[in-house]
């Protein structure tokens, strides 16, 4: 109980100095501190003449893996372009196309990665799920320009969504894909625009609710007014807990039990808040951490997601593709993770 008594106050007093140093800055605060864009990004972009290009490996064994790869997801199509937003910074867009797919994800990705890390993981979901995939790259991240922060992030998302609608799709076609710190994104973009559903891949519940330990969250002194997540709630990133009560689109949530990054208890807390109409049963897998859920168990994971997609309406209906398909490849390059 001692240690759990000194806990809340002392990481006030610890945030308190940090929001000092940066002189009251939470942007700056949240920059620094929220953010880990991989340096040097694991890509470069190629342009084509048409507007759009392709990614290209900064590592060749990479690159050979994932030529490989789109060998064996025959029905996928790779692209990528810039798109500028309201403000002008350029960010970075890759299309994973199925040529059958009438759903397409748009995919928010977890921290320390960029658009080449979760190359493989959406090719092979595109292939097997028989879905599209757009995913992109928040300012600062990748080859987007700019820098990363709450606002930026849901400013890059609500572009890329646009776009997408603009490109002729329609919103009960576009589910949204949120990982670790994507989940922030993504579900403030589930209470501001329509769509067919909204998937939420080891989310957090909120920024300051991240850096609490494990397992202290309903401590006496996490619920009381020396608390962060009470001292500094008006600071607090991507307040999922609250947003994910404003949705209005099934939800399903995905989290791993050995989670040494967000504990479970984050899925658990939104799937308590999401409203009971369009929350699903969480996908839970025992065993997993935070960057492992799919690899830990593939069959499960993809299957979770396709009885997801089967629960929609009948036309996001699609056939899972033969568990020998794009198998050969990882779902995630060795050595990095969310």
């Amino acid at each position: 109980m001692g240690a759990c008594l000194s806990t809340g106050c002392g990481m006030s007093t610890i945030l308190g100095c940090l929001l000092l140093g940066f002189r009251c800055n939470v942007g700056k605060l949240q920059a620094s501190f929220a953010f880990f864009p991989p340096n040097p990004p694991s890509y470069t972009f190629h342009e084509s003449g048409d507007g759009t290009g392709v990614l290209k490996y900064s590592e060749a064994e990479l690159q050979t893996s994932a030529d490989a790869l789109l060998r064996e997801c025959h029905s996928v199509r790779c692209f990528a372009r810039r798109l500028i937003t309201p403000t002008g910074q350029s960010i970075c867009v890759h299309h994973f196309d199925h040529s059958h797919s009438s759903v397409t994800f748009l995919w928010s990705h977890g921290n320390a990665e960029d658009l080449g890390l979760v190359f493989f993981v959406c090719a092979q979901l595109a292939q097997r799920l028989g879905v599209s995939i757009v995913a992109y790259d928040y300012e600062g991240y990748g080859v987007s320009t700019g820098r990363p922060l709450e606002k930026s992030l849901c400013r890059d998302i609500l572009c890329v969504y646009d776009y997408l609608i603009e490109s002729g799709l329609r919103a009960n076609q576009i589910v949204l894909y949120g990982q670790s710190v994507g989940s922030g994104p993504s579900v403030w973009l589930a209470t501001k625009r329509d769509v067919l559903a909204l998937i939420l891949h080891s989310p957090l519940a909120s920024g300051l609710r991240s850096l609490i330990p494990d397992g202290q969250l309903s401590c006496a002194t996490m619920q009381g007014c020396c608390s962060p997540i009470y001292m500094f709630a008006t600071c607090d990133m991507f307040p999922n807990f609250k947003r994910i009560a404003r949705v209005r689109c099934p939800t399903l949530l995905m989290h791993g039990t050995v989670d040494e990054v967000l504990d479970v208890s984050h899925t658990m807390q939104l799937h308590k808040n999401c409203p009971k109409e369009y929350r699903r049963d969480p996908y839970i897998v025992n065993g997993a951490g935070h960057d492992d859920l799919a690899e830990h168990d593939p069959k499960g994971y993809f299957a979770a997601l396709q009885t997801f997609l089967d629960s929609l309406e009948p036309h996001t209906k699609s056939t899972v593709h033969s568990p020998h398909e794009c198998a050969s490849a990882p779902l995630q390059p060795e050595g990095h993770g969310a």
